[in-house]
């Protein structure tokens, strides 16, 4: 039995270490993701401000260049002119090639005067070809003494930064915001930003797409600076972006596995907890078991040992003569025999408690009648032992629908163990009252109490407030599992009321 205790004191204490180590694991599990999403965010963050900034490098260029354009185009109209041309021819000649796609496959690169030897051709395919060979001779003509606008611009740009040549005076706002969403979109940036143009020299907000977010554009980080024209520091403005939802943007993805993380740990730890409870219970319910069979195996020798003592007295000639003398051990055999039955009813009993095969006859019971034959069969047992019973039936009417036989094993259970539970001052109250809608039955003693602690599992099978296989008091542990289920069963409920060394008091309520 001692090795016993000491493995279940093992089983608990490795239970402890093993339930702290993998709460402690999941706790930093826990932690290094949340250190992981925090250094993502970082990372995201700086990518951001990276992209942001190469965005509006390009989108400044931009705009530089389409002022150039525009500059060069207002100043220059005979260039514009053939610059015009250029673009329409080269856009003809793509829409010939485009519209024929096999037979400019087939003639590629040939000159007009080897089409002859590629075969007889139609005359379609013929019109086609002296077209398109006659738009390229144009456009070469025209190449000659045209700049390429884009190059032109390219080339001036650099000279424009020098001197301040370009009579520019503000800034197209339209243009500039589809600039800088075209340039934010190129580097994968699709939050549509509030864009506004700063004056510092005038405290001025010249504009913002969004109003409502000026106060943020003053103060963005978002900013760069711009030159209106192109040229020195005469008429710098800055342009700022502010992105409403950059937090969201960033946040999204990281903090979706962060939130995806802790519910895969919270489920962790609710099934390891439903694991636990389960090898708690289990475990409780075997220690629970291994007490039942101890006491069931001290209860059971007890009457074997005291039938077979009576049989040995009965087998003796001078008892066998003397019906007188012979008397008393068949009464002893007749009452342990008894004993011995009410042993094995309270086996079956439980057995049907478990498996819910309780047959109830219900009818209206006098509960008043029952309390009263209880009392007189364990007035017996507390006669002797100088103890006192009170019946103090105040309820006016006594009856209730239930089952008789379940109300009577309830009732003398619950006063059985009055007088089981009371081994120094044995004062069993047995009293009853009413209110408008239920019928109260109540047992109260002088007793050993029950510690508040103890109180919950009292209903538990097999439970028993005394430790270990100590066996002063007689019992199974399965009578108050068996009040429980009898009371559920009526639609009924106990109210427990007790102190250590005080006394215990059971009140039973049953609606009407």
């Amino acid at each position: 039995m001692g090795y016993i205790k000491s493995y279940r004191r093992f089983k608990r204490r490795l239970l402890i270490t093993v339930s702290i180590v993998l709460s402690l694991v999941l706790v930093a599990i826990l932690f290094f993701q949340t250190y992981l999403v925090e250094e993502s965010l970082q990372s995201s963050t700086h990518m951001f401000d990276s992209s942001v900034k190469q965005s509006m490098t390009d989108a400044i260029d931009h705009l530089n260049t389409n002022n150039i354009k525009k500059y060069l185009l207002n100043t220059n109209k005979s260039t514009w002119q053939r610059y015009k041309e250029v673009e329409e021819v080269n856009e003809r000649m793509k829409q010939l090639r485009a519209d024929f796609p096999e037979l400019f496959m087939k003639y590629e690169g040939s000159k007009e005067e080897d089409m002859g030897r590629y075969g007889k051709l139609s005359y379609n395919d013929s019109v086609v070809l002296l077209m398109y060979y006659d738009l390229a001779d144009r456009r070469e003509k025209l190449r000659d003494t045209t700049f390429s606008l884009d190059d032109y611009a390219e080339y001036f740009l650099e000279f424009t930064t020098k001197y301040n040549i370009l009579d520019i005076k503000e800034l197209d706002y339209d243009a500039l915001v589809e600039i800088i969403e075209e340039h934010l979109a190129e580097n994968d940036i699709f939050i549509t930003p509030s864009v506004g143009v700063l004056d510092f020299s005038k405290n001025k907000i010249l504009y913002a797409n969004r109003p409502e977010d000026a106060r943020f554009l003053q103060n963005s980080k978002y900013m760069y600076e711009y030159s209106i024209g192109g040229l020195r520091n005469e008429n710098v403005v800055y342009i700022s972006l502010y992105f409403p939802s950059v937090r969201y943007f960033l946040k999204t993805n990281p903090y979706i596995f962060l939130v995806f993380s802790v519910l895969m740990v919270v489920l962790l730890i609710a099934i390891f907890l439903m694991l636990l409870k389960m090898i708690y219970n289990q475990d409780h319910l075997d220690e629970m078991k291994s007490n039942f069979v101890n006491n069931m195996n001290h209860e059971l020798k007890t009457p074997i040992a005291t039938v077979s003592l009576a049989c040995e007295m009965l087998e003796l000639p001078e008892v066998r003569s003397n019906f007188a003398m012979a008397e008393p051990y068949l009464n002893i055999i007749s009452a342990e025999n008894k004993r011995l039955k009410g042993l094995v009813e309270a086996v079956l009993q439980q057995s049907k408690m478990v498996d819910k095969m309780f047959v109830f006859n219900k009818e209206n019971v006098d509960m008043h009648d029952i309390i009263r034959k209880a009392a007189e069969n364990v007035s017996l047992i507390i006669n002797n032992r100088n103890g006192n019973i009170i019946t103090k039936l105040e309820a006016e009417n006594p009856y209730i629908f239930a089952d008789k036989l379940h109300m009577t094993n309830l009732v003398y259970n619950l006063a059985d163990n009055a007088v089981k539970y009371s081994p120094d001052k044995l004062e069993i109250t047995l009293a009853t009252y009413e209110t408008d809608d239920a019928f109260h039955f109540i047992v109260s003693d002088c007793g050993m109490g029950i510690a508040k602690d103890s109180i919950p599992h009292i209903f538990d099978r097999f439970y028993r407030a005394t430790k270990g296989n100590v066996h002063d008091i007689k019992g199974f542990g399965i009578g108050l599992s068996y009040v429980k289920q009898i009371v559920d069963a009526h639609k009924g409920r106990i109210v427990v009321t007790s102190k250590v060394d005080v006394g215990t008091t059971f009140d039973i309520v049953f609606p009407r």
